[in-house]
């Protein structure tokens, strides 16, 4: 370790050496939706980018509810009547007001634990009339078309990227962004993979990552992936 005096020289020293120079064109960046200055990457960096189709091209990806009071709305599966569990087949049970609901990832990598649900009696309408009548501009509802279909969530919140599956047919929150897919294997595994993850912290530095990021990744095959899903099952 070095301090005071000696750490500064070093620090100069460095600049005179050019430790650590990055030479680069910057019309390179060009084929990188919104062109980030990604000065580290190499040509073969780029090259292996703009090979693949990117993910918002073919897919959806989506933030989806805000319930304004997640005390109220939100619980764990455990809490309710069993009689009203989401994952009831009878007709009356169905008629239940809980589904499982997808919140932020709490450390959870490649499948979502279905721990949670959501009150979503009549389509909503608890929900939508506190929304407006309670707790105005709170309450975001998104597009509840997407509710309930096969996807891959992702954490906008974090240091590391990371993706998970949807394990049972869900609403999504707002820190729940799903991509959604029918080959959940293939997307998961993209998601997941050392590259994606590398590209993803790229594009964006910080540790909040958008739904914008998401959609400028390249959809690059990755082998067995519908085996390696099914080990993780």
């Amino acid at each position: 370790k070095y301090w005071g005096r000696d750490r500064t020289d070093l620090k100069r020293a460095a600049v005179l050496a050019q430790v650590g120079r990055y030479d680069f064109d910057p019309r390179a960046f060009e084929v990188i939706d919104g062109e980030p200055l990604v000065y580290w990457w190499s040509e073969a960096d780029i090259a292996e980018y703009v090979e693949f189709p990117l993910l918002g091209k073919s897919l959806t990806v989506a933030a989806g509810v805000k319930t304004g009071d997640d005390v109220r709305f939100v619980r764990v599966w455990s809490e309710v009547d069993p009689r009203r569990a989401p994952n009831a087949r009878s007709w009356m049970d169905r008629l239940a007001p809980w589904h499982f609901y997808i919140k932020g990832a709490a450390g959870a990598e490649w499948i979502e634990p279905a721990q949670l649900i959501l009150k979503w009696a009549a389509g909503g309408l608890e929900l939508r009339t506190f929304g407006t009548y309670v707790a105005p501009g709170t309450v975001r509802l998104r597009d509840p078309s997407l509710y309930f279909r096969s996807a891959v969530a992702f954490s906008p919140i974090g240091a590391a990227f990371s993706a998970r599956a949807h394990r049972e047919p869900s609403i999504f929150g707002n820190m729940g962004s799903s991509v959604f897919t029918a080959d959940v294997a293939g997307v998961l595994c993209v998601l997941n993979s050392t590259r994606a993850r590398t590209i993803a912290q790229s594009l964006n530095p910080g540790i909040h990552f958008e739904i914008e990021d998401v959609e400028r990744l390249p959809l690059f095959p990755i082998r067995d992936a519908a085996a390696i899903f099914q080990e993780l099952e």
